[in-house]
């Protein structure tokens, strides 16, 4: 079975896998919310409007899943 799409919540990169790249977007947003300069809405992984610990769990809970394995 092949998805198609980016389905893995913590794959900020586009590159299918949710791994140490991911980890440096979420890191340079880290403590940003909705509004101020350098948030990124795709970082706020569980959509509560900031950056903060519970979208770095979701990326660590996902961490070294391929896409396709979702």
């Amino acid at each position: 079975i092949t998805v198609a799409g980016n389905n893995l919540s913590g794959d900020l990169n586009g590159d299918d896998s949710a791994g140490l790249a991911d980890l440096a977007i979420l890191a340079s947003t880290y403590g940003t919310s909705t509004g101020a300069a350098g948030f990124r809405a795709d970082a706020d992984l569980n959509s509560n409007d900031e950056i903060d610990l519970g979208d770095l769990a979701i990326l660590a809970g996902n961490w070294g899943i391929q896409g396709s394995q979702v």
